[in-house]
């Protein structure tokens, strides 16, 4: 499929949805910020990582959904084992041991977590699906 395809099946509104909000957001971090970061810090860190969304969505989006239906046990137990981690590696910050860190870099992998239990949940209902077609 083509580009003009793939277009075709983007959800603009809700394209456009998430682009006014992540425009808010970054509104309301460049007004809260405007005296304590004269730099512009925080407001680059957060447009960075939301480019780093976009890419990653643009990415992922591109891929079919019977892969991530295939791959959605393991990468349950990837979740799994990403909610353990922190706390057998983690150094405490401000009192929790969420955060994963790697120089300067950290991660909270229940983020990574969050989206592996939805599809595992999303892959179970589709397994699901014709058994309970067929008590209907």
């Amino acid at each position: 499929m083509g580009l003009s395809g793939s277009l075709r099946r983007v959800d603009w509104i809700l394209l456009g949805a998430v682009g006014v909000l992540m425009t808010i957001g970054f509104l309301g971090i460049a007004s809260a910020t405007i005296r304590t970061d004269p730099g512009g810090w925080l407001l680059r860190k957060q447009l960075l990582a939301a480019g780093f969304g976009i890419a990653g969505m643009l990415v992922l989006s591109g891929v079919p959904y019977q892969i991530y239906r295939q791959y959605a046990p393991a990468l349950f137990a990837i979740g799994v084992i990403l909610l353990i981690l922190p706390l057998l590696l983690a150094t405490p910050i401000r009192g929790t041991r969420a955060w994963l860190t790697w120089g300067r870099f950290a991660v909270q992998p229940s983020e990574f977590a969050r989206l592996f239990v939805l599809l595992a949940v999303a892959a179970l209902f589709d397994r699901t699906q014709p058994a309970r077609r067929a008590r209907a």
